[in-house]
């Protein structure tokens, strides 16, 4: 059995590692794509394309999360999962009693944020649902600081151990 203080950081350090794979060497050249200038010459981005943009990303980040955490039990991504959402929970409790939403010091929060940022497609359309029924700023964070958990279902129900030949019939 894995020791239970390895385990525990497998979730958040994916997290961290796959943010900056996806902003360094996805995000940029993806989301030149989602680009469109105006008749007018401004440059702005397309919504739509932007999600598409989102859910590529996602795709990668859940292929590459599966090739992980396939082999760890769901109890294990569990607890890891709850440990990147306590973290985001903290971040967005801080940000929210200071007030901070712009300004050079947001930028910290934004970094702080990043390990989060895998989850931006399903983040963004839960965003796109709240937004429907408050005007809240940072109401519409708080579920997306939840999606850690949607690596519990990438977990095995059982663990895996060794072989017990006490329980076989062996002749």
């Amino acid at each position: 059995m894995r020791s239970w203080t390895k385990t525990i950081w497998q979730v958040p350090l994916f997290c961290v590692v796959a943010a900056w794979v996806d902003f360094h060497i996805l995000a940029i050249p993806l989301i030149r794509m989602s680009l469109i200038t105006l008749p007018d010459g401004t440059v702005t981005t397309d919504r739509t394309r932007l999600m598409a943009v989102y859910a590529i990303i996602f795709a990668v980040n859940a292929i590459a999360a599966w090739f992980c955490f396939h082999k760890r039990t769901r109890k294990e991504l569990f607890c890891s999962a709850a440990l990147l959402t306590a973290y985001g929970l903290v971040i967005l409790v801080a940000q929210w009693i200071f007030q901070i939403t712009t300004g050079p010091i947001a930028f910290w929060f934004y970094y702080l944020h990043r390990p989060l940022e895998v989850f931006t497609f399903p983040d963004q359309l839960l965003v796109w649902l709240v937004t429907r029924f408050t005007d809240s700023v940072f109401l519409p964070s708080i579920p997306g600081c939840f999606l850690p958990f949607l690596f519990v279902l990438l977990g095995r129900r059982t663990p895996q151990g060794p072989l017990n030949l006490e329980d076989q019939n062996v002749s």
